[in-house]
């Protein structure tokens, strides 16, 4: 599996590619490139929805544990569906935004086996690169100046099959978000990133205890649980949540033992660790790897479909 860029380091990158190497299409070229080679959580979980509709519910739900940039929305009408997208706080490049879209229309194609017929892409910035460029990579008409960054299909298109649909590994993963996401909408509380970060940290080396977090932070154990339930939270909620992403992103990567994940993530038993990914995603490790095999690293060998 890749390395994960943080979102602003991933701006900061597109950002400078564009200024070096004097090329406004860079972002469109990249999110054309988009595959089952960079798959991750969220990837494998959309990939195997049955449906584009069920794709698209997976992305809108799950954006948010993977992705601070921004944030989809879907706004349907009688006979065509928007995606949009916004920027949490400051908008980044027109360069990213014209990547993150391009991305869109890569993997929905890359999905459905097919040039999938999109209606229109929009941009809020004007046009950057040639025309020659947008058509390139993207396919279809394109609106500059407009409302919202979006991306526009057909309604009828909603109920395509795609290529990859998985029951078990999709509705595992559906599963564990069900808690994760939780978690993830309070991150906008400084509090609970410093947590989940601090667990993060130390996971590797021992399983840091409650009045251990409160002071690397700095603060009383009792004023730590008041702050964690004023977010609806609980430290046992936090520590679970990034257990849980930890051991399926390692078994995603495949190349663990079950026994390496629970030492990773403060499990002294495989069998403890079995009976809690049972809780969070629903199913054994065994079948949820059992699932991944004939599916994800098939995603991550197969080459996308050119467009045009």
């Amino acid at each position: 599996m890749l390395g994960r860029v943080a979102s602003q380091r991933f701006c900061d990158l597109v950002s400078s590619s564009v200024q070096q190497l004097g090329d406004p299409a860079i972002g469109l070229k990249f999110g054309g490139m988009v595959g089952g080679n960079a798959f991750g959580l969220l990837g494998v979980a959309s990939a195997t929805a049955e449906t584009l509709a069920d794709v698209i519910r997976t992305l809108s739900r799950m954006e948010s544990l993977t992705s601070t940039l921004g944030q989809v929305s879907v706004v349907r009408d009688a006979k065509v569906v928007h995606l949009r997208w916004k920027a949490h706080g400051q908008p980044p490049s027109p360069a990213v935004v014209e990547g993150i879209l391009a991305g869109w229309a890569s993997f929905g194609r890359y999905l459905l086996g097919a040039n999938v017929p999109v209606r229109s892409i929009s941009f809020c910035h004007d046009r950057r690169a040639s025309s020659a460029a947008y058509e390139d990579a993207l396919a279809c008409d394109v609106r500059f100046n407009a409302r919202w960054n979006a991306l526009t299909v057909a309604t009828d298109l909603l109920d395509a099959r795609t290529r990859f649909f998985e029951p078990r590994l999709h509705n595992a993963l559906w599963r564990w978000s069900d808690a994760s996401i939780i978690v993830a909408s309070a991150a906008s509380s400084s509090l609970v990133r410093r947590v989940v970060d601090v667990i993060d940290g130390k996971l590797p080396w021992s399983v840091p205890s409650e009045s251990e977090i409160a002071r690397e932070l700095g603060m009383s154990c009792r004023n730590l649980q008041r702050r964690l339930h004023c977010s609806g939270l609980t430290y046992r909620r936090l520590l679970e949540c990034v257990r849980g992403k930890v051991a399926i992103g390692a078994m995603m990567n495949g190349s663990q033992s079950f026994v390496r994940i629970a030492e990773r993530i403060g499990y002294a038993e495989q069998a403890s660790f079995c009976r809690s990914f049972r809780r969070w995603a629903g199913i054994a490790p065994s079948e949820f790897t059992r699932a991944l095999a004939p599916h994800f690293f098939a995603l991550r060998t197969q080459t996308p479909p050119t467009m045009g």
